[in-house]
């Protein structure tokens, strides 16, 4: 992830003001890693949080959000991807993934990966956008299609793909 962080970066020609690539497991204490690597807690910071929710359960959502409002100040912004299934279709999804697991397969295609496997339920996780609205940032969220139609795009939702969620949650802790 970081070196695709940093591809991306040089690709467009984006600089930084400043930039530490701390690599840590989460389950670590990253804040404790970031400050070791020079992160100074007295400077806004934007934290990106994008594909990463529905491999923490929920009360290691709930510590990780808590850090990040411990470690920012005024200025501070933070981005979130929440994505999912919906509780009450998981059964549905898992029977039509494993569909689409059956049909890789009689194309000769590798089927053993599920990422329904690696995905938490949503029991115990905490709704990102009153969390940090709770904890005193200014939030924002916007269902992903509504944000893919918002410059004038057509976004076509298949049946199989209903029943999964995708939105954005953009916050800043004010002044």
């Amino acid at each position: 992830m970081l070196e695709y962080g940093t591809a991306t970066l040089d690709a467009h020609g984006a600089q930084p003001t400043t930039r530490r690539e701390v690599p840590v497991d989460l389950r670590h204490d990253w804040p404790n890693a970031l400050r070791d690597s020079g992160f100074d807690p007295n400077q806004p910071t934007a934290w990106p949080a994008e594909g990463l929710l529905p491999f923490l359960p929920g009360p290691a959502q709930e510590a990780m959000f808590a850090a990040i409002d411990g470690l920012s100040v005024p200025g501070s912004p933070i981005a979130v991807e929440v994505f999912g299934v919906e509780d009450d279709r998981r059964q549905e999804v898992e029977e039509r993934w494993n569909e689409l697991r059956a049909t890789r397969e009689r194309r000769g295609q590798d089927a053993s990966f599920s990422p329904l496997d690696l995905w938490y339920d949503n029991e115990g996780r905490p709704e990102c956008a009153g969390w940090f609205t709770r904890h005193g940032w200014d939030t924002r969220s916007v269902d992903s299609r509504d944000e893919s139609t918002r410059p004038g795009r057509h976004v076509r939702v298949p049946d199989q793909e209903r029943g999964f969620f995708n939105t954005f949650v953009t916050a800043e802790l004010p002044a």
